[in-house]
């Protein structure tokens, strides 16, 4: 009894040691993961002219379906992902676009997992396992886009080039960690855009102007910043 009750405290002394190297794991990865999310903008200006990536960018082909590509479509072939890119620029819209392994939007991609995402469930946003593969990170609207603007259209280039950012890239947060889920809306990497179904609520953006839905936009309004995704 005395030797079982000594493995029994050992036990105990040692699971909480064990949870928090897990958890510094965790947190390594998801440091990471916003470190490649940062060289990717990176890499994707100095092939641009040190242009950012836009929060939405429209294709002539997509224009009249209201569809478009976010930030995190659009970095994919710098977070190695070039062939789920290629495979969604086959097709009209993107996100609908088969792969082998299904459509776009159900691809689940590392990068944009952080493993202490509890909205998470295997790479899905936990309201959508099997149909949109979510993401734990979202683009400030701040610097990929223009807020505080009369009209959607005005709003989803970046006003800024990587060189001009007002504090500079080391003083400016790029992107940040946002639940996957979030009640009946979440964050999904293959959204197609801001104006397209319940808008902004899906898209993996923060302080954003609030879109309200898709027939009743007002994007005249102070953005804003909160850390989960907007919702009434």
């Amino acid at each position: 009894l005395v030797v079982i009750a000594i493995i029994a405290i050992l036990i105990g002394l040692l699971l909480p040691a064990v949870q928090k190297v897990r958890e510094a794991a965790a947190r390594m990865k998801c440091s990471n993961n916003l470190e490649q999310l940062g060289l990717a903008v990176a890499n994707y200006a100095g092939t641009y002219e040190s242009k950012l990536p836009p929060v939405c960018l429209r294709q002539p082909s997509f224009a009249s379906g209201g569809d478009g590509q976010t930030t995190l479509i659009i970095l994919l072939p710098y977070v190695e992902q070039d062939a789920l890119f290629k495979a969604g620029m086959t097709g009209n819209p993107f996100f609908n676009s088969n792969t082998s392994n299904g459509p776009v939007r159900a691809q689940t991609i590392k990068p944009y997992q952080c493993p202490s995402d509890p909205s998470m469930v295997n790479g899905y946003a936990a309201n959508q396992v099997g149909q949109w593969g979510g993401s734990s990170y979202a683009a400030n609207f701040q610097i990929f886009g223009k807020s505080n603007q009369t009209s959607w259209g005005n709003s989803y280039i970046a006003q800024y080039n990587i060189g001009n950012i007002p504090d500079g890239t080391s003083n400016t947060v790029g992107f940040a960690e946002k639940y996957a889920t979030c009640g009946s809306s979440g964050t999904l990497w293959s959204w197609v855009g801001f104006d397209w179904g319940s808008g902004v609520s899906w898209a993996p953006t923060f302080a954003a102007s609030p879109t309200g839905q898709w027939n009743n936009p007002n994007w005249a309004q102070v953005p804003l910043i909160q850390p989960n995704p907007y919702s009434n």
